[in-house]
């Protein structure tokens, strides 16, 4: 089983931004981007890190999988930039034929707000995009033989100060499964409400497109809840279904996670 070594260069990259930028005060409660599928539009406040991580089961087709860890690391580089490091989960995979474990891909990216949601035109989001790519430094059956490159157009809309809205249209490019390339596409709606100051809850729907040979079509419903325990530390429950696709699965997973800053 391949070792993940990207953590050591990863740890380098996060203490060189740490060092090179003057720290902004922290205001508000954190955002994260999880436990949904769609990303938000927030930036980490400038020389700030937030660390989101996770466990997650899921059944996917014939296989049961496990993942650990889930670690999403971000660091403000400016008030509109983010560095984004995807460290290796540890997954296990059984099927009826056996198991398999070991680290998926890591991966590295950045965050860039491009404009707020005007008060002037509320019908206009909130716009962000993550520009990120995977790398191949995972395990035997889980690394990828290429980078995946990805790209995010991310968009918010605050429709009260309690309910708001949110989507992300997402492209990605992976290695086929003949050689090449191929394309796959991903749209997200979700709707969140704070109950209170600290409980929210979400629900969401997402569309997946993918050539028939990676799974064709299919799509998602998910919803979940987050408990702000503190202004800078947050736990999160997530659940989700497959409720259509090309081969009539019926799939789903089930999540929790702890997201912090400082």
């Amino acid at each position: 089983m391949r070792r993940p070594r990207p953590v050591i260069l990863f740890a380098l990259l996060a203490t060189v931004g740490a060092c090179a930028h003057r720290r902004a005060p922290l205001s508000g409660a954190i955002v994260t981007d999880r436990p949904d599928f769609t990303e938000s539009t927030s930036i980490v406040p400038t020389g700030h890190a937030q660390v989101e991580t996770g466990h997650t089961t899921a059944t996917e087709s014939d296989e049961h999988v496990v993942t650990t860890g889930e670690v999403l690391y971000r660091h403000g580089l400016s008030s509109r930039t983010e560095l984004r490091l995807a460290l290796n989960s540890f997954a296990r995979t059984k099927t009826a034929g056996g198991e398999l474990r070991g680290f998926e891909d890591a991966g590295i990216g950045v965050k860039v707000a491009l404009w707020d949601q005007p008060a002037s035109a509320p019908w206009l989001p909130t716009t962000s995009v993550i520009v990120a790519s995977s790398l191949p430094t995972g395990a035997r059956g889980y690394r990828a033989r290429t980078l995946q490159p990805e790209i995010k157009l991310l968009l918010d809309w605050e429709v009260t100060e309690r309910f708001g809205l949110g989507s992300n249209l997402n492209a990605y490019s992976v290695a086929g499964a003949f050689g090449g390339r191929v394309a796959e596409y991903a749209a997200s709606l979700v709707a969140g409400y704070d109950l209170t100051a600290r409980f929210g809850i979400y629900g969401e729907y997402i569309g997946h497109v993918a050539p028939a040979v990676t799974g064709g079509r299919q799509h998602w419903a998910s919803g979940g809840l987050s408990y702000l325990v503190t202004p800078n530390l947050q736990l999160d429950l997530r659940g989700g279904r497959l409720v259509r696709d090309a081969h009539l699965m019926r799939d789903n997973f089930f999540g929790v996670g702890v997201s912090t800053r400082w």
